[in-house]
C-alpha cells in the first residue's frame, strides 16, 4: 500500500523527484523487509516452542476458551492450515469429553455406554466447535445441552461432531457422509433412527452430506428421520456477499489492493456461505471478478425424511425493520427458511418452519424456546 501511494505521488511530481524516489524506495524497502523477516522468525520460534509443549488431550486444551480460539482459527484459515500443516487441522470426528472418538464399535461403546437405537447428531457452524452447543449436564437433573435433554426426554443418544469449517461445504459434506456410514455400521446397538441437527453452516453441510449419501446409495441415508436447521443460510449470507464485493472494489486501485488481498485470505468455507454452495460444481465455476453472479444450482432436500427450520430475528417479527435489514445479525429470515433469491424455495411445510423473535444467531445454539420446538418436532 505504501509503495502504491508513493508511486502515484512520485509519478505526479515527475523526473525531478528521481533522486528522492530512489532514496525513499531503498529505505522503505529495507524497513519492510526487516519487519517481514522479524515476523517470520518470531512465528517460527513460537511454533518451535509450541511443538515442544503438546496440548492435545490435556485439561488446558479442553477449556472452553481454547475451543473458541480453535474454532475461530479453523473457520478463518482452516483450508490453509490443512493444505500446509494437515496434522494441525481439525478432523471430521465424533467428540466426547473433549477428545476425538474413533468410529469403531469398541471406541463408541466406551464413549457411549448408554447407547440408544435413536441417535441425534449435532453439527456446529462456522468458526465453532462442538463446545458451542453449551455445557453438558453434570447430572440428570441439570438442563445441559439440547442433546442431554433429548436423551432424557425422548431417548436419543446425542453425538456431537467437530469439523474443519474452513474447508468447502462440499468437502465437509463428503466427510460427514463417510463418517455417518461408519457410525451407522459401528454403533453399539442397532441404529434405527438418525436425527441430524445443524447450526448455521452445519445445516448446509448436512444437506450436502445427504445429497452425497443419497447419490452414493449409502446405508445411513435410509435411517434419517429428521433434519433440523437452526439459522442455516439456505439461500446464502449477505455479509459474505458484501465481503466479496468489497474485495472486488478494493482491487480496482493499487493503493487498496493490499486490503483486497487481506480480505481474500478468508477460507473456502466462508466463501461458500455467500451463495450457499453445496457442491463442487457450484464453487469451482465461481468467478471472483464477478462476485455478484451465483453459479450454484438448487439442491433438493432428501425426500425420505422430514425437514425443519428455525429462523431467528433480532426484531420481534420478521417484518420489523431491524429484522429485514439484519435478520438474526448474520442470516436473514427468508434465507433461514429457504425462501430467497434463487426463486426455488425449499419445500418446507408451514408446521416445519418456525420463527423466534428477539434472538440473535448464536442464541439458537442453547435456548429453551429452540429446544421446545425441537422436542415438539422429534416427539
Amino acid at each position: 500500500m505504501h509503495r502504491a501511494i508513493a508511486r502515484r505521488t512520485f509519478d505526479a511530481v515527475g523526473p525531478g523527484a528521481a533522486a528522492v524516489r530512489a532514496a525513499h524506495d531503498g529505505v522503505s524497502g529495507a524497513v519492510y523487509a526487516g519487519v517481514r523477516g522479524g515476523a517470520r522468525l518470531a512465528g517460527r520460534a513460537a511454533g518451535a516452542v509450541a511443538a515442544l509443549t503438546p496440548l492435545a488431550g490435556t485439561d488446558w486444551a479442553r477449556r472452553p476458551g481454547v475451543a473458541v480460539l480453535e474454532g475461530a482459527i479453523g473457520g478463518a484459515f482452516g483450508d490453509h492450515v490443512e493444505a500446509r500443516h494437515p496434522a494441525l487441522a481439525p478432523r471430521m470426528a465424533v467428540r466426547h469429553a473433549g477428545r476425538d472418538v474413533a468410529v469403531d464399535r469398541t471406541s463408541l461403546a466406551a464413549a457411549f455406554p448408554r447407547a440408544e437405537a435413536r441417535v441425534a447428531v449435532f453439527l456446529h457452524g462456522l468458526c465453532e466447535t462442538e463446545a458451542a452447543w453449551g455445557r453438558p449436564a453434570l447430572d440428570d437433573d441439570a438442563p445441559g445441552t439440547y442433546g442431554d435433554r433429548l436423551r432424557r426426554d425422548l431417548g436419543h443418544s446425542p453425538v456431537f461432531l467437530r469439523y474443519n469449517t474452513g474447508l468447502h461445504v462440499s468437502e465437509n459434506g463428503r466427510r460427514l457422509a463417510a463418517l455417518l456410514e461408519g457410525l451407522a455400521a459401528a454403533w453399539p446397538v442397532e441404529l434405527v433412527e438418525l436425527v441430524l441437527v445443524g447450526h448455521s453452516m452445519g445445516g448446509l453441510v448436512i444437506r450436502s452430506a445427504c445429497a452425497e449419501g443419497d447419490r452414493g446409495g449409502l446405508e445411513w441415508v435410509g435411517r434419517v428421520r429428521h433434519c433440523v436447521y437452526l439459522g442455516t443460510p439456505h439461500d446464502g449470507a449477505p455479509l459474505e456477499r458484501a465481503a466479496s464485493l468489497a474485495a472486488w472494489t478494493l482491487r480496482r486501485l493499487p493503493e487498496t489492493r493490499a486490503l483486497a488481498t487481506a480480505i481474500d485470505r478468508r477460507s473456502a468455507g466462508i466463501r461458500d456461505l455467500g451463495h450457499a454452495y453445496l457442491r463442487d460444481e457450484d464453487w469451482s465455476g465461481h468467478d471472483p471478478e464477478r462476485p455478484w453472479v451465483d453459479t450454484g444450482a438448487p439442491v433438493p432436500l432428501l425426500t425420505s425424511c422430514r425437514h425443519h427450520a428455525i429462523a431467528a430475528t433480532i426484531g420481534a417479527t420478521p417484518d420489523h425493520l431491524a429484522s429485514r435489514l439484519l435478520g438474526d445479525t448474520l442470516v436473514l429470515h427468508p434465507s433461514a427458511h429457504g425462501r430467497g433469491r434463487r426463486g426455488v424455495p425449499l419445500d418446507l411445510a408451514r408446521e416445519d418452519r418456525h420463527h423466534l423473535g428477539g434472538l440473535h444467531h448464536l442464541a439458537l445454539l442453547d435456548h429453551p424456546l429452540v429446544y421446545e420446538r425441537l422436542h415438539s418436532w422429534l416427539a
